[in-house]
């Protein structure tokens, strides 16, 4: 079952007539608080999720980047042997300078490409972490909304009984 926050503002409850029957003013607006939160709750989700897909489209935009700066030294690599066919004193000069050159640039591409995957893992960490707290709230809202319905519960139950007991006292018949 799909829970919306048009079914918690919607939900009406069962109305007895009865001394112990729910304020109906105080449910509903519990049942505001609880829509309230939900909306909230959803927005953040889907906040993350759009925030996530961004993340990746970014990841895959410095992936093209990486195999651009590939096929640009292969293209660098090809230009290099055509040279050395051409004249063998030249190409040596020229591929000593080509694979220095070659070197800085993967090892910058190199060190940019980490640092971009860096920034980016350490943004989706700190959303997973902003997410996991999402969840513990949740939770600790779970358990703290089961306690207090227990509680009432519990007191209903008491109540009961200390009613029976009266009666008895008092020798009252239903």
């Amino acid at each position: 079952m799909s829970l919306t926050s048009v079914d918690i503002y919607n939900k009406e409850f069962k109305k007895k007539f009865s001394v112990w029957s729910y304020d109906d003013s105080e449910v509903d607006e519990f049942l505001d608080v609880v829509g309230t939160y939900y909306e909230q709750v959803i927005a953040e989700n889907r906040k993350l999720k759009e925030d996530m897909k961004k993340i990746e489209e970014k990841m895959n935009d410095w992936k093209e980047f990486e195999k651009s700066i590939n096929d640009t030294m292969s293209k660098a690599d090809k230009i290099v042997t055509a040279k050395k066919e051409e004249a063998v004193k030249e190409a040596d000069l020229i591929i000593k300078e080509a694979e220095l050159k070659a070197n800085r640039i993967v090892s910058d591409a190199q060190l940019k490409s980490d640092q971009i995957i860096s920034d980016a893992q350490n943004k989706v960490e700190e959303k997973y972490k902003q997410y996991q707290e999402l969840v513990e709230h949740k939770k600790l809202f779970e358990i703290r909304f089961k306690t207090l319905l227990k509680t009432n519960l519990e007191m209903l139950e008491d109540d009961e009984v200390e009613l029976k007991r009266v009666k008895e006292e008092l020798d009252i018949e239903e």
